[in-house]
């Protein structure tokens, strides 16, 4: 969002840069300064203007203050005034109707020769239009909406003709989608026209409306008369939001183009202001600054993107602040195409719902290459936020506005007003900023044209008059005047009364800290934020403080009650599982030692998932330092490859006679107690197919069988190998049973083979299953005795080879698959 610098000088013909210098007979001073009421108020600042006037106005939230308008449950907005010394000018304006008000965005009007302040903001569920006088009194105030969605307004402009232009987001509350909404109103608050555009397949989300072009003589020819919408577009399939450039036609609303960038591939990537360059360049250029934030690093960087005036891109940059995350809400071009961007950096989460960081100033040149300067506002404070920037006339610097967070304790905390003036350069007074380095990367972005007929024109329910209640209030203020830092620690508990402390502190510095166990005097000092100790056994509650040095001068002191649990565990000496005749039935031992500084440990109690496991025959026999327990588990499925059980014991802390519990899961992986078994065979040379069985020695059935491979080696003078030779299978099938071997004692010669059988299986820890190596001997017909094979004997009955029949009889194989050794 940003505001139309010049906007009076073009209705008076006058130049830009006469504008300012014309303005600059006010004096205008460096300041830092808060402005909000205790905790559990919230104010904060959308971004102020300079005022006409001479001095700041600033718009501001105002949620549950005592002294609200209805009740400190319903938000009101307000308009604070600082003179040029940054200081209140008298009480601030409050408005309020019975629902939430805000205020999103203020800029200067001229309506009828008299200067006026034009604010956006939302009522409830609608957007709204406030036209001020400079004292802030209301001229009227219009209210825009629907009644089946959500209408929000993000940001209103001044255009060349003196209307005001209100872009904003329509919530579709049944569809899950969003709209923009772009809304023309004429000086007298009189509805110009109204828009809702709808994106098929997006939703969108305007942020902020720039509209130079509207301007007769502010750029050179030709003059597009559009206002030019940036923000964001998410696609509704899924995905990453992307960075958007809407051009609308200033006379009816009918839109001109549309096209979206991912400038950052894979990270989201957000507009949050536009504008435009003139003064500087040949032909007009649009500025975009936001944000880029990559969930994967995860890293939140600074957007810039510059396109010509038809929204073909230039060049995008993300910008890396050293520390955090860091994004931009706002930026203006100076008159030497400089750009001064003002949002946050250094931002952390430290407590929950909690972010730290500072309020940025930087300036970059119009390259968008080159880093001037960065400078980050700590602003006696937890957390501040630029949320705009605007030059102070005369070469009086920038003036920043925005929000400021007031750490109270890690659940309470003031959101604040903060508004600062710096001198040309960024500073304010020393003590309460600091620099830091930037590093640029260059993005070229991808861009998508969206053709026109994918609008569908939408139009708002009503823009009614609205009036507001308003009261005087007087706020409370206070100025940054030196260093100080906001410190806080979270701890972590581990076994044994082992605490871990971490501290955190802004602005980041060298710090040095002091800990102190009990709050009766340091026990250790650190360069470094994190710090462990080991507390008395038994655990309980014990006080801990926390000095933070700076340069050697104390910044920050803070203490936490921290809860030591009462958990101490002994090791885990000893644990196995082993077979047993029983199937799916394992013995297992676990031994645990004793409780480090314990007197004496009772006997510990073991369980187990008995989905899982059942247990039986427990037996705890206590030793020297330990306790051992036995017993057996029957898994209730064979799948189960390991066993988790659960260990509770407690023990006497020796100093202080405390009990220390303990609950730990032990697990333990299960041996393989299935066997599979081979045997010697004897077979006729002439017998066309044998079949050779494997059988299961122990915890039949095999589950889950995938594959069975056979490896046969003629049997070597010194004997079988004692070990799986591997090698090419004599035969590999892709089975669910036990195959057997399938062997041709015809086409192979007389004599022993060694054969083994390798069975792939899923059977809990069974994977694979090797047998023992057995001998085969094939002996000839007039040497065999075997009585299942005499038939064979007869020379007539021989058959050579193996027939189809022999092959149906050994389980409908045919040969093939199997290798032969000849």
């Amino acid at each position: 969002m940003t505001k139309q610098s010049g906007v009076r000088s073009f209705q008076h013909t006058l130049s830009l840069v006469l504008l300012l210098c014309g303005l600059g007979q006010v004096a205008f001073a460096q300041f830092q300064t808060t402005i909000g009421f205790p905790h559990p108020v919230s104010e904060r600042s959308p971004g102020g203007v300079v005022s006409p006037g001479g001095g700041f106005a600033l718009p501001a939230g105002n949620f549950n203050h005592p002294s609200s308008i209805f009740n400190p449950g319903v938000g009101d907005w307000e308009l604070v005034f600082l003179n040029a010394n940054g200081v209140l000018a008298g009480p601030s304006k409050w408005y309020g109707r019975p629902s939430d008000e805000t205020a999103v965005w203020i800029e200067v009007a001229s309506c009828n020769g008299q200067d006026h302040f034009i604010i956006a903001g939302n009522d409830g569920a609608d957007m709204t239009l406030t036209l001020t006088n400079l004292a802030g009194d209301p001229v009227w105030t219009k209210r825009s909406g629907t009644t089946q969605n959500i209408e929000s307004a993000t940001c209103v402009k001044v255009d060349g003709g003196g209307n005001f232009v209100l872009v904003g987001t329509q919530i579709d509350v049944v569809n899950g989608y969003d709209n923009a909404v772009v809304v023309k109103v004429d000086c007298q608050g009189n509805l110009v026209w109204d828009r809702v555009f709808t994106v098929s397949g997006w939703s969108i989300d305007p942020a902020s409306v720039t509209t130079f072009s509207t301007f007769i003589g502010i750029c050179p020819q030709p003059n597009t008369n559009l206002y030019y919408i940036t923000g964001k577009m998410t696609p509704l399939a899924g995905g990453d939001p992307r960075v958007f450039l809407l051009a609308v036609d200033a006379t009816n609303g009918t839109p001109n183009f549309l096209v979206n960038y991912d400038v950052n591939p894979g990270a989201e990537d957000i507009g949050t202001c536009i504008q435009s360059n003139c003064l500087n360049t040949a032909q007009p250029e649009i500025w975009i600054s936001g944000y880029s934030y990559d969930a994967g690093v995860p890293e939140q960087t600074v957007l810039l993107l510059k396109t010509d005036i038809n929204g073909v891109p230039i060049w995008a940059n993300n910008y890396d602040v050293t520390n955090g995350d860091e994004f931009a809400t706002h930026f203006i071009l100076n008159p030497n195409g400089k750009l001064t961007v003002t949002g946050k950096a250094e931002e952390h989460v430290v407590f929950q719902g909690t972010k730290d960081g500072n309020c940025l100033l930087m300036q970059v040149d119009g390259s968008g290459n080159t880093v001037d300067w960065t400078h980050l506002y700590i602003n006696n404070g937890f957390s501040s936020q630029g949320n705009r920037v605007e030059a102070v006339p005369g070469g009086g610097g920038y003036f920043v506005s925005g929000q400021a967070l007031e750490l109270i304790s890690p659940s309470q905390s003031a959101n604040n007003i903060l508004a600062l003036q710096t001198d040309v350069n960024g500073g304010t007074t020393t003590s309460c900023y600091h620099d830091t380095t930037v590093a640029v990367i260059s993005r070229p972005p991808m861009v998508t044209t969206f053709g026109i007929p994918q609008f569908i024109f939408g139009t708002l329910d009503f823009f009614s008059n609205n009036g507001v209640d308003t009261i005087s209030y007087t706020d409370q203020q206070t100025f940054c005047q030196s260093v100080s830092c906001v410190c806080d620690f979270t701890y972590t508990t581990g076994n044994c009364f082992q605490v871990t402390f971490t501290a955190t502190c802004v602005p980041p510095g060298n710090y040095t800290y002091e800990w102190d166990i009990n709050c009766d005097g340091p026990d250790a000092t650190t360069t470094t934020p994190t710090y462990s100790y080991t507390f008395p056994c038994g655990g309980g509650q014990y006080n801990v403080c926390l000095n933070v040095y700076l340069n050697g001068m104390l910044c920050s002191s803070v203490s936490h009650v921290v809860t030591v649990p009462d958990i101490c565990c002994g090791p885990i000496l000893n644990q196995a599982a082993s077979c047993t005749p029983t199937n799916n039935t394992y013995k297992f031992v676990i031994e645990v030692g004793d409780a480090p500084g314990a007197s004496t440990c009772q006997q510990p109690v073991v369980t187990i998932n008995p989905a899982v496991a059942t247990l039986s025959g427990l037996i705890y026999t206590q030793l020297a330092n330990s306790w051992q327990i036995t017993g057996f588990a029957q898994v209730v499925t064979s799948k189960t490859t390991h066993l988790t059980f659960t260990v509770q014991s407690t023990c006497l802390c020796a100093t202080t006679g405390l009990p220390m519990n303990c609950t730990q899961q032990v697990t333990i992986a299960l041996p393989c107690c299935k066997l599979i078994q081979v045997d010697d065979q004897e077979v006729c040379h002439d017998l066309a197919v044998f079949n050779v069985p494997i059988a299961v020695g122990s915890w039949s059935p095999l589950m889950m069988i995938s594959q069975v491979t056979w490896y046969v080696l003629p049997k070597p003078a010194v004997g079988c190998p004692p070990s799986p030779w591997g090698g090419i299978p004599y035969q590999d099938n892709a089975t669910t049973s036990l195959e057997p071997l399938h062997l041709y004692p015809s086409s192979l010669a007389p004599g022993e083979y060694c054969v083994y059988a390798i069975v792939q299986l899923d059977d809990g820890p069974c994977q694979l299953l090797t047998s023992n190596i057995a001998t085969i001997t094939i002996c000839q017909a007039s040497s065999c005795s075997l009585n299942d094979q005499k038939f064979l004997l007869h020379r007539h009955a021989r058959r050579a080879h193996p027939t189809h029949a022999d092959h149906q009889h050994a389980g409908g194989r045919l040969p093939g698959n199997e290798h032969r050794m000849v």
